[in-house]
């Protein structure tokens, strides 16, 4: 636990990695799984602070009683992740993407809102891009769909053996597996690939944070829809950070897109509306706006 947490910060501590209070890790120790609390921050993980822990059988038990993917029922798996929760253990509420932790068998997951990855998850045909980058890496691509419960379905319900790496459209990256070194280690060979591709196509450029405060309008990944709401103005200097991540990540993004000569792929606004309106994401946006 103590190296999962470690490993955790550190990759928090990384703003190419996670931006405000993105991205997500998680380890099972027998039928529990300690995830980041939703709303906090992975630099800030300690033992007894920003960390969740479930039963995540029940979880995986409420996933397999689901035949047919209803967006309605998005509330119903909330409700259920809330009632796997280990009180005696857990500080702060489960993270909206613990189905997507339990569905997947590795020990170690670690769900990561890499911009360098988020280039090609978030432009037109970024697929044959990825094909380039690791020609030799097993991973699959999963086209955009709301994090939640839609993604924790699609994974469980997905039919072959999944890989230890997963591009997500319009979102981020996932790598899992049973021994953190080797999760670590595919992390920074993904990073490495993707930067030294982008170098030999002259238009790598390092992801640095912009200062300058300004508003998210059209929307790459689910966090620029839920923090394109909060109010500018009245952000202290910790609020601003967080802000200031996320907004220079879309900005880093279109830069970058439009330097490979390509097209971004924008979230619709029927799925916007339904990240807005999620439960767990008003719950993030109240931690943010305390």
């Amino acid at each position: 636990m103590k190296d999962f947490i470690y490993k955790s910060v550190q990759l928090g501590k990384n703003p190419s990695y996670a931006q405000g209070a993105g991205g997500n890790s998680s380890i099972k120790v027998g039928n529990r799984l300690f995830i980041k609390a939703s709303g906090y921050r992975m630099k800030e993980m300690k033992k007894d602070y920003g960390i969740a822990c479930c039963d995540y059988k029940k979880i995986i038990k409420y996933l397999e009683t689901k035949e047919k993917f209803k967006s309605k029922d998005a509330d119903e798996y909330m409700n259920a992740v809330s009632s796997s929760v280990v009180k005696s253990a857990t500080y702060g509420l489960p993270s909206m993407e613990t189905g997507m932790h339990a569905a997947l068998p590795s020990k170690y997951v670690f769900h990561l809102h890499s911009v360098y990855a988020n280039i090609f998850n978030c432009m037109k045909y970024g697929k044959l891009h990825l094909k380039k980058i690791l020609p030799k890496n097993k991973y699959i691509v999963v086209d955009f769909v709301n994090p939640g419960y839609e993604l924790a379905y699609l994974l469980k319900k997905h039919k072959r053996k999944i890989p230890s790496i997963i591009f997500l459209k319009n979102h981020g990256i996932v790598v899992h597996g049973n021994s953190l070194n080797s999760c670590m280690n595919l992390i920074d060979i993904i990073n490495k690939k993707i930067i030294g591709y982008l170098t030999e196509k002259n238009v790598y450029k390092e992801f640095t944070i912009d200062k300058n405060l300004q508003k998210m309008n059209n929307h790459l990944f689910p966090d620029s829809v839920v923090f394109s709401t909060v109010n500018i103005t009245k952000l202290n200097e910790q609020k601003k950070e967080s802000y200031q991540e996320i907004m220079s990540a879309c900005k880093y993004l279109t830069g970058m897109i439009k330097k490979l000569n390509a097209k971004p792929t924008y979230i619709d606004k029927k799925n916007v509306d339904l990240i807005l309106n999620m439960k767990q994401e008003k719950h993030r946006l109240k931690i943010f706006n305390t």
